[in-house]
């Protein structure tokens, strides 16, 4: 979530608390303590917040935790065939999170071509219906828990947080400190591995590699903390989050520091419907596209009796944002009555998804793509 929304949403947690007898617990592997800087929680508004852990179990944890990983940042910037080796040159399993759907499937297909891993590439993102993406799920699970280790799992941050994976390595494109923490918890999870190695790194957005124009001002901090880190001779830490928050209110050029004005000055004026739009944590307008021909089909028909329920329109669909649902342009059209949902007709597979489209224009030398 936006640094920019904190201030505002702790206001409405403590109404909930104090006016309708809630009782909110802050937890996270990767907490950033907002409610102790000036900057998001004024000092009439703070209150203590009592640890639920005690100080010896905490302790004990932190030890755990400094053990059971490395974490470290790769140096430069790696081209595709450097940052594919870079990977292969680490023990398996492997997971690896980049920040774009394309630099996902450029990777990925990458590993399993010219690399020549085949099928011990394993591929996940939204470029893939929820259908698909569940079966690779079960496929990772089941690989996982086999004695075959040398093989990779390249996704985006949809499996950055709430999966129980256990890699051997972890490599992740650099965001910020709290991705980069949380792709700490799918390596070692609970201590298997020694030595685990968990890498930060950048590439140098070519040959398809797309960066995402959100990441800057994150991953110039966790390069800052990085350094500051290395000068201190330790790695971060979960303690570093807080610092890492309120660098990145200082260091956006006070795009932050305005909105949190903007939503405040909207509450007060009890002005919602701007407050609602201001506090949106996705902003970005996105379509559903359906996926195959036989459920594409039956919506064309106009015949009622053949429409696909709602779950079935959900799971073989994809999610692409409003500003590319251009035919001319990309292979899309439009099939239902309000516009509101699309078809995918272009080259689509179970490994790469739509990307199979992308890839396909990038190798015949097909450019300008915005990042996907």
């Amino acid at each position: 979530m936006a640094a920019a929304l904190w201030p505002q949403m702790f206001r409405w947690l403590r109404e909930l608390c104090d006016d309708w007898g809630c009782h909110l617990v802050l937890g996270s592997g990767s907490l950033a303590r907002f409610w102790t800087l000036d900057e998001f929680v004024p000092l009439s508004e703070r209150r203590e917040i009592p640890e639920l852990v005690e100080p010896e179990v905490a302790d004990r944890t932190k030890d755990f935790e400094e053990k059971r990983i490395n974490i470290r940042t790769a140096p430069g910037r790696l081209s595709l065939p450097q940052l594919a080796d870079f990977v292969l040159s680490k023990p398996g399993p492997r997971i690896i999170i980049v920040n774009t759907v394309q630099s996902a499937a450029v990777l990925a297909n990458h590993l399993r071509e010219e690399c020549k891993l085949g099928l011990n590439v394993e591929h996940i993102s939204t470029a893939l219906t929820p259908v698909d993406r569940a079966k690779v799920l079960r496929r990772v699970r089941e690989r996982l828990a086999s004695p075959w280790k040398d093989w990779c799992l390249v996704a985006t941050s949809c499996v950055e947080a709430g999966v129980d994976f256990s890699f051997r390595s972890a490599f992740r494109e650099s965001w910020g400190l709290v991705n980069l923490l949380q792709i700490a918890g799918r390596a070692s999870r609970s201590g298997e591995y020694e030595d685990t190695e968990v890498w930060d790194f950048r590439h140098d957005e070519s040959d398809g590699l797309t960066p995402h124009p959100q990441a800057e001002v994150a991953r110039d901090i966790l390069a800052t903390l990085f350094k500051n880190c290395s000068e201190q001779g330790r790695q971060p830490s979960p303690a570093d989050c807080t610092e890492a928050l309120r660098l990145e209110l200082r260091n956006d050029r006070g795009t932050q520091a305005l909105r949190i004005e903007e939503i405040d000055r909207a509450e007060r004026a009890e002005d919602y419907p701007e407050v609602a739009k201001l506090c949106r944590i996705i902003d970005a307008t996105t379509k559903t596209v359906l996926v195959g021909d036989e459920l594409i089909n039956r919506i064309e028909s106009r015949d009622r009796a053949q429409f696909p329920s709602w779950r079935e329109v959900m799971e073989n669909g994809v999610q692409l944002w409003a500003n590319r649902l251009d035919a001319s342009k990309w292979p899309v059209k439009p099939i239902g009555l309000d516009g509101e949902l699309w078809a995918w007709i272009g080259n689509y597979d179970s490994f790469l998804g739509y990307m199979a489209w992308v890839i396909k224009m990038l190798k015949v030398g097909q450019t300008g793509f915005e990042p996907l």
